[in-house]
């Protein structure tokens, strides 16, 4: 499930080749730029990823006020300082001053909530004409997080498949097999638990009903997928809306079930 992770990590540090007062702070695949001499290669720092959205009294202790991106100017973001691209902030803030931060490393503590950091979440679109009402009992949405993160997840040689992503809006259907129920989210809203009042106006139902995917995830433990259209970024209209269903995410959600994916999208 992709998730925000606020963790300590180890740095190395190298030269910007641009800027004599900048350095790089690489974690991972990923490079923050920081001032030069705060860090030396080995040391412990707070990484902030992209898409984290900060508290108020965070951004003015690290002088970031008014300095972030998203309407209310507290999102990080991917940016170039100087030519070269800064991914996230490596910092260490007073919050966490009494932590040993090589054992928080080890250990994989995450300090979004101590810090008052959340993801940021996507607006969903109004002309989706979507009403929400809360269901705890859905499927947790499935993403995959950035490969950067963990440069170690392959070994040299090692075979992978690789999909193209198409254009299209991502949601999650749960079906309950004891009472034979449907709930539906987007992936803005999955995080947060809301599932989306049956409406035969909405792009998501209008698909779910369309292609009887409940009679799909029946068979499964859940499917995650998409609806995809030429006509999807002007609105989708008369024409029933094409739903690609991952099937490889309903495997995972299939597993931590302790069923048997079979051949087909089938699950035992």
């Amino acid at each position: 499930m992709s998730t925000l992770l606020v963790t300590v990590e180890e740095l190395t540090v190298h030269e910007h080749p641009n800027a004599d007062a900048l350095e790089l702070a690489q974690v991972g695949l990923y490079r923050a730029v920081v001032a030069k001499g705060a860090y030396r290669t080995g040391d412990f720092a707070v990484c902030i990823p992209e898409q984290a959205v900060l508290p108020e009294a965070l951004m003015a202790e690290r002088g970031l006020t008014g300095k972030l991106a998203g309407a209310a100017v507290n999102r990080v973001k991917a940016i170039r300082l100087r030519g070269e691209l800064s991914q996230g902030i490596v910092c260490r803030t007073r919050a966490l001053s009494g932590v040993d931060l090589a054992d928080a490393h080890k250990a994989g503590v995450d300090f979004a909530a101590e810090l008052g950091i959340v993801k940021w979440v996507p607006p969903v679109p109004i002309s989706m004409s979507e009403e929400a009402e809360p269901a705890s009992d859905l499927l947790p949405w499935i993403d995959v997080e950035n490969l950067k993160r963990y440069p170690a997840a392959f070994a040299d040689g090692e075979p992978v498949a690789v999909a193209e992503k198409v254009h299209g809006t991502a949601c999650c259907l749960t079906y309950h097999a004891g009472d034979d129920r449907v709930q539906m989210t987007s992936k803005a809203l999955g995080a947060q638990r809301p599932a989306l009042v049956e409406d035969p106006g909405n792009l998501y139902w209008r698909a779910v009903r369309g292609h009887r995917l409940p009679r799909v995830a029946a068979e499964s433990a859940g499917e995650l997928g998409g609806i995809t259209g030429r006509d999807l970024r002007r609105g989708v209209r008369r024409r029933r809306p094409e739903p690609r269903v991952r099937h490889g995410q309903s495997a995972r959600c299939a597993r931590t079930r302790g069923l048997r994916p079979r051949r087909g999208g089938r699950y035992a």
